[in-house]
């Protein structure tokens, strides 16, 4: 069965390799962040979940563009997220399950200036077939993961059987076609600094929005057998606890002098 194509877009992952050594060498700073991971699946399945931790980023230039970002793994871990769903156009996909965490990731800037690279995300994807996912007991499927945010393609086999491909990580735009047919859909992500330029991610108020295009195989549906979904990453760096406590206290300084002078 084909099953499609999934591409980092122009300058999303050309290069990723030789920009990542490049970036080494700049100054490398630890910054804490929050965020929030999201998978869309064809509109239909809609998950979202929160994670936080410390990234290891390398800015260059006086206004500290990222040029590279490493993650660590487990910031974004997720323990039996579950979706009900009841449209006809699911049917007999009735719900979803989903424990799991992100791996390790390293992502640089390419040649076009976009972030790229790799974080794989893996675990158990549990799909509940023709009942909810609280049923007793369910038919489920087990959606393979290991290739979401790596590239690749894993296969589960059976009389239910699924395909799923995978794709690097880009701020840039990713693209799914899918077979035999002009369709075509896109996301794009994001890179901007406090000041809303994309030159000045790499400190405190930075945001970035990662995307990872994924493409599902089934025999589930013959009317729709491959469906596209995607994975969107969204973080913010944020100041340090004791960085924000001087902020405050300078403030609160501030205060205590202007009324004294008043």
């Amino acid at each position: 069965m084909p099953v499609g194509t999934v591409l980092v877009g122009v300058g999303g992952i050309l290069g990723w390799a030789g920009a990542l050594a490049f970036a080494s060498s700049a100054g490398a700073a630890v910054l804490p962040f929050t965020g929030t991971m999201t998978l869309d699946i064809n509109g239909v399945v809609d998950l979202g979940w929160s994670g936080s931790g410390s990234a290891t980023v390398n800015g260059s230039g006086a206004g500290l563009a990222l040029a590279s970002l490493t993650l660590p793994a487990g910031a974004f871990a997720t323990s039996a997220l579950t979706t009900s769903l009841t449209s006809p156009a699911a049917f007999p996909i009735r719900g979803l399950q989903l424990t799991a965490a992100n791996g390790a990731g390293a992502f640089a800037r390419t040649g076009m200036g976009r972030l790229a690279g790799t974080m794989p995300y893996s675990g158990a994807a549990k799909v509940c077939l023709f009942g909810a996912c609280s049923a007793a007991p369910p038919v489920n499927l087990q959606v393979p993961l290991s290739v979401v945010g790596l590239g690749g393609m894993a296969h589960a086999a059976g009389a239910l059987s699924i395909t799923v491909v995978g794709a690097p990580w880009t701020t840039g735009t990713a693209v799914i076609a899918l077979p035999y047919t002009p369709y075509l859909t896109t996301r794009k992500g994001d890179a901007r600094g406090p000041d809303g330029l994309p030159g000045s991610t790499a400190q405190p108020g930075g945001t970035l929005r990662l995307v990872t295009p994924v493409l599902i195989s089934t025999n589930l549906n013959a009317d729709i057998p491959i469906i596209p979904a995607w994975v969107t990453l969204s973080i913010e760096f944020v100041p340090e606890p004791s960085t924000l406590l001087l902020a405050f206290g300078g403030l609160a300084l501030l205060g205590v002098r202007a009324r004294r002078a008043r």
